[in-house]
């Protein structure tokens, strides 16, 4: 089985903005970044599974819909101007 790149290429790329998104997120407190990770890390997902070979082309598809579904329900928020989280409320004693 020789490695396809295209698959490689794509998994190094989700990769990092998975990682990129959710240090935005952590750092900016922003829903859109963080839903952006998650599509990127779906995608992810469906580029190991072909990678690895693995014939699940109804999941894949699945997979990659609710990634889909995660960058609309960001482009939403931006669009409506509601990107990020309210602040963390203060400990309670």
């Amino acid at each position: 089985m020789a490695l396809e790149i295209i698959p490689v290429v794509n998994l190094i790329l989700c990769t990092a903005i998975f990682i990129l998104g959710l240090f935005t997120h952590v750092r900016q407190r922003s829903r859109t970044a963080l839903y952006i990770a998650v599509a990127f890390a779906l995608f992810g997902i469906s580029h190991i599974a072909t990678i690895l070979g693995l014939q699940m082309e109804t999941e894949l598809v699945i997979i990659r819909i609710f990634a889909y579904l995660c960058v609309l329900a960001a482009l939403f928020l931006i669009w409506i101007g509601e990107c990020t989280l309210p602040a963390p409320k203060g400990k309670r004693k």
